[in-house]
């Protein structure tokens, strides 16, 4: 009976802004994330008026790393086992592979939030804009990587 509840909310596809306050709280969550290994292994704030000495340099791969295990972990594992980061399920959202209409992938999570985010960003973020402009409102990096962001009706 509950499958057939579920089976009945319909999903469009998400907006522009509904997306932006999901990243916002995903955004405020990593931080939070972030503030432990940020506290042991402390990076120069002002990066062009630092001294880089070794430990400047093991303190900034150590933080490259942490971050990019927290991402893959973090996406991977919400977009594949819940559809959605708590960002997106505070807001009714939820992302799916367009080839499979599936959950997405750790792997295709973790190329989402990467590759395809730094290349929605770049050029004045047009990659991320384009979402309010779209009738499909897919961003540069879902048209990469075959994700869909939806919204329940």
């Amino acid at each position: 009976m509950e499958s057939e509840a579920l089976e009945k909310v319909k999903m469009e596809p998400a907006g522009f802004w509904v997306r932006v306050v999901a990243t916002i709280i995903d955004g405020i969550i990593m931080t939070i994330v972030h503030i432990p290994i940020n506290m042991v292994f402390p990076t120069p704030n002002h990066m062009q008026y630092a001294q880089f000495d070794a430990t400047t340099y093991t303190n900034i791969g150590i933080n490259s790393l942490f971050s990019l295990l927290v991402i893959f972990f973090y996406y991977g594992w919400f977009y594949k086992n819940k559809g959605a980061t708590p960002g997106k399920m505070a807001m009714d959202l939820k992302v799916i592979n367009t080839e499979t209409g599936q959950n997405v992938s750790y792997t295709r999570a973790f190329f989402r939030e990467t590759v395809g985010k730094f290349c929605s960003m770049m050029v004045f973020g047009i990659g991320f804009i384009m979402v309010a402009f779209r009738s499909d409102k897919k961003a540069l990096h879902d048209l990469l990587l075959n994700t869909k962001v939806l919204k329940k009706d």
